[in-house]
């Protein structure tokens, strides 16, 4: 967080006061107690968990069927699967799914030859260079149409399928195709063909009232794509192609070019396969009906993308599910386009807690995958360069797999209500700030975060903020706080390095409740002067250091106990001067020693206590020294400096294996 030097410097102004007050005979209150003790008093009074409260639709719930977190934690949190409310609506029926051919029997063939029309078979008719179709059937379009259209206008009961077969169709004032009526249109792209439709930078309407059509492909009903052939659709006036109904796109090649989005679909877009290269100067690809909670999704369950977007690449007015595919995505220009970010945490009214923010409004929205309900990924590969955030939800995201490579301007995965991460490969290479919803559960996977603020951030307008890390291996690297909550954090298990500050102002570790560890191996390596280490409520034991003095980076901590056996080793890439160290191979009672560069600290004895500070001398307290925290009973808040990760090279991600962490430690 910004603007805790502030913080700090009013704080010993206050207890200069307050002892001051102290000594002409005042009487501290409750409210004088120690940071600590009245965080266990509010643990004793909520034994086993913290309360979660849940949204409508989100159905965020807390099982509790674990007790291993310990007073202040949620044990397990889930965020409900959209799999199945999306799948019975989006669901491809026999019609979708059958791809016709031009050598169909019953029909109509209707050639273009530049400036005239010509068909063979019947439920069509032709005026000049627009062929109007009528009826139910199909239709084979072939050859090259110059300032043209074709429209499918039937009865609403009537099914049109259009056979591309090599097809070019321009219009300089209007859509190229333009499905005005129909039960549904199905699209069949011609195995071996190209097929081109584009439209002009002006439309004109017979009455100025209109607006309709808006893309080069614009239907008004539902609409299918399928086949093995390739369309290329340059949308110039607005979008490429834009369908008012359910569109769905279940194969063929798509190269896409648009004045504003690229594909869109109102009630629903599904996508199953297919190849995509699409740039727009709108969103990529949405689903914009935002009246019906139901309906306004996005399904994608396979397909290869390749997006470049001025706005949100893949936008969904409610839910995003994406079962599979490989995507490659660009916002804004990349993450070298962020708006700046400002602090505004911190004013003359104290501090006001949330996150920071930038200065991007919402019509600029420059994110990568964005659900106005609820984000769920449960495959794919993801390389993102993104203005704004890589991944968003004004609720909830849930991650069950995937392989994530994001650089962002702003968060890597942002959710307004909840995040939780079953598994994946999440390596955020660039961000402001990481992982940021007010409730953040960590059950699996590999997480590498680096961030300009911070690393993981549990903050948002929620009245039971937390950080849960239940397992997998989660390395960040901040310039701001590492983990940071505004309400608790729990750690249950899993592997967790945090490289923090080197600022005095934020710490690797910072929350505002409570933070407890009951499992796992973690190291929260960083500066010294806004430095916290985990509650007394913790019921495995940690190890604070606080060095002298800076220590370089690549310095080597080595941790060993009374035998002389390495049992811990980490190198820290950046400098540091307070380093946390937790792990069930910590064992309170026993005799250890440490080793930073050339310093040894001698056989200090663990206290029966959460946290045992160690200072250089190999002293021992159960607080944190002058300087470091104590001011006014601060949760053992440590002075000056930076964290690193294990003997590792940037973006690896710790694997939890034994002869890299407690229990081994590699030797250099």
């Amino acid at each position: 967080m910004k603007g805790k030097e502030i913080i700090a410097a009013a704080m010993v102004l206050l207890l200069l006061l307050f002892a001051g007050c102290q000594g002409a005979g005042g009487q501290s209150t409750e409210d004088d107690l120690p940071l600590e003790k009245q965080e266990n008093e509010m643990l004793e009074q909520d034994d086993d968990k913290i309360p979660i409260s849940g949204t409508e639709g989100d159905k965020i719930k807390d099982t509790n069927s674990s007790k291993t977190g310990g007073t202040d934690s949620l044990a397990e949190v889930e965020v409900q699967s959209i799999r199945e409310q999306i799948s019975s609506l989006a669901e491809a029926d026999s019609q979708d799914k059958t791809v016709l051919t031009a050598s169909e029997p019953d029909a109509t063939i209707v050639s273009f030859e530049e400036d005239s029309i010509t068909a063979k078979g019947s439920g069509c008719k032709i005026e000049d260079t627009t062929v109007t179709i009528t009826d139910a059937g199909t239709y084979v379009l072939q050859g090259s149409l110059h300032d043209g259209s074709v429209i499918v206008d039937t009865d609403k009961e009537s099914v049109v399928r259009l056979v591309l077969n090599g097809v070019t169709i321009t219009n300089s004032d209007s859509a190229a195709i333009f499905i005005k009526k129909s039960k549904k249109t199905i699209i069949s792209l011609e195995n071996g063909t190209v097929n081109t439709l584009a439209d002009g930078e002006q439309y004109v309407y017979a009455d100025e009232n209109e607006d309709e059509p808006s893309a080069a492909l614009f239907s008004k009903s539902d609409l299918t794509i399928n086949g093995s052939g390739t369309l290329i659709v340059n949308g110039n006036y607005n979008d490429a192609i834009k369908c008012k109904d359910s569109l769905k796109l279940l194969g063929g090649i798509y190269q896409i070019m648009s004045a504003d989005d690229g594909i869109v679909g109102k009630d629903m877009l599904v996508i199953e396969n297919g190849s995509y290269q699409i740039t727009a100067q709108g969103d990529g690809i949405k689903a914009s009906n935002d009246k019906e909670e139901e309906l306004g999704f996005v399904l994608i369950s396979g397909g290869e993308f390749n997006i470049v977007a001025e706005n949100d690449a893949i936008q969904a007015e409610t839910k995003l599910l994406i079962l599979d595919g490989s995507f490659r995505i660009v916002t804004g220009g990349g993450s070298i386009n962020a708006e700046p970010h400002v602090d505004d945490r911190f004013d003359f009214g104290g501090w006001k807690g949330g996150s920071s923010t930038s200065t991007e409004t919402d019509t600029e929205s420059r994110k990568g995958l964005k659900a106005g309900m609820a984000l769920q990924i449960e495959g794919g590969t993801f390389v993102m360069d993104t203005c704004d955030d890589a991944l968003h939800s004004n609720g909830t995201i849930r991650i069950d797999a995937g392989e994530y490579t994001i650089a962002t301007g702003d968060d890597g995965v942002h959710a307004d209500t909840a995040l939780v991460v079953y598994n994946g490969v999440i390596t955020i290479a660039e961000s402001y700030e990481g992982l940021e919803a007010p409730y953040i559960i960590i059950q699996d996977g590999e997480i590498s975060i680096v961030a300009s603020d911070d690393g993981i951030n549990a903050a948002g307008d929620a009245d039971n903020i937390s950080l849960v890390v239940n397992g997998g291996a989660v390395y960040v690297s901040a310039q701001g706080d590492g983990l940071d909550s505004n309400g608790s954090i729990t750690i249950n298990g899993g592997t967790i390095f945090v490289d923090g500050p080197t600022n005095g102002g934020n710490g690797a570790l910072d929350y505002d409740i409570a933070a407890s560890v009951h499992g796992g191996t973690v190291v929260f390596a960083g500066s010294v002067g806004m430095a916290m280490t985990p509650g007394s409520g913790s019921k495995q034991a940690s190890i604070a250091l606080t060095f002298p003095k800076v220590q370089a980076a690549g310095t080597s901590v080595v941790l060993y106990d009374a035998e002389g056996t390495e049992i811990f080793r980490y190198t820290p890439a950046k400098e540091f001067q307070h380093l946390v160290l937790s792990s069930s191979e910590i064992k309170r009672g026993e005799v250890y020693s440490v080793t930073y560069g050339s310093s040894t600290i001698e056989n200090f004895t663990l206290l029966d206590t959460a946290v045992t500070h160690v200072a250089s001398d190999g002293s021992v307290t159960d607080k944190g020294g002058m300087g470091q925290g104590v001011f006014g009973g601060f949760p053992e808040r440590p002075n000056e400096g930076f964290g690193g990760r294990p003997d590792r090279g940037p973006g690896d991600i710790p694997d939890g294996n034994p002869e890299d962490s407690f229990g081994g430690g590699r030797r250099h």
